[in-house]
């Protein structure tokens, strides 16, 4: 038995009148683009646990598809993924857009789920009076179900920036999921922000009025500047 599967159970071992676990977590905070995906996952007391569960940061690409498909379709279980997109996380700020997102996920499930849970999440402090929620640090580590929706945020965003990268060619999204690596960053002064860039991180807000600079410049000095 893995650790994270040990630590879930032992928590329905202990609490005696939990019938689920509610696991959540994040993915997509630190891109300059696309949404932030915000992973819930529900364990039922009587649901298998599935091997090979971990946080999605250290899987493989093939591993995570595999077990996205797999967690998909077990039994005594759900699972939901929300997308915040770019304009209220420029809004709030990415904390509080996490948070928020949270919050307004966890209360669209049925009450009957949620007065008869334990909700874990990773390391993330909800407004959630009367709730059972407990903060983990490397949470998606630590616990199985909190580890099986931060595979489903991840997998969930990572088809959007895919599908972003069609729309939207020349930012590499398909490779870096909008991630400011070097061929992103140079793209993104040469071509400027698209629309689902995040405006109030610094490097999409500072490349705006120098991409405007750019296209005010004569073609021979723009041409030197590459």
């Amino acid at each position: 038995m893995k650790d994270n599967e040990a630590f879930d159970r032992k928590i329905f071992e202990e609490d005696r009148q939990a019938r689920f676990l509610i696991g959540m977590d994040e993915a997509g905070r630190g891109p300059l683009a696309g949404p932030l995906s915000i992973g819930l996952f529900v364990q039922a007391r009587e649901a298998e646990f599935a091997d090979g569960v971990n946080d999605s940061k250290k899987m493989s690409p093939s591993v995570r598809k595999r077990l996205f498909s797999r967690l998909k379709r077990e039994a005594f279980t759900m699972w939901a993924v929300s997308l915040i997109p770019p304009r209220v996380i420029d809004e709030r700020n990415i904390y509080q857009a996490t948070r928020l997102g949270m919050e307004e996920l966890l209360l669209s499930l049925p009450r009957w789920i949620l007065d008869n849970a334990r909700i874990l999440v990773d390391a993330m402090s909800l407004r959630l009076p009367g709730r059972n929620v407990s903060s983990l640090i490397r949470g998606d580590s630590l616990s199985y179900t909190v580890g099986c929706a931060s595979i489903m945020a991840k997998e969930v965003r990572d088809r959007y920036m895919e599908a972003a990268a069609l729309r939207y060619p020349g930012y590499q999204f398909e490779q870096n999921r909008g991630y400011p690596t070097k061929g992103h960053l140079l793209f993104l002064k040469t071509a400027g922000p698209t629309p689902i860039h995040r405006m109030s991180y610094r490097p999409v807000r500072e490349s705006a009025p120098q991409t405007e600079m750019r296209r005010r410049l004569p073609f021979s000095v723009l041409k030197e500047e590459l």
